[in-house]
C-alpha cells in the first residue's frame, strides 16, 4: 500500500517538476528579453 502510494506520488512531483522547470526556463528567457530591451533603451542615454 506505502509503495504504491510513493511511486504514484513520486510520478506526480516528477511531472509537476518537469512542468515547474519549464515554466522557469520560460520566465528566464521573457526576463532576459526584457533586460535586453531596457539595456538597448537606457545604453544612449547614459
Amino acid at each position: 500500500m506505502v509503495g504504491t502510494r510513493f511511486n504514484s506520488r513520486t510520478c506526480m512531483t516528477r511531472r509537476e517538476w518537469n512542468r515547474r522547470r519549464d515554466d522557469s526556463r520560460r520566465l528566464a528567457h521573457r526576463l532576459d528579453s526584457q533586460n535586453s530591451n531596457r539595456d538597448r533603451i537606457t545604453a544612449p542615454g547614459h
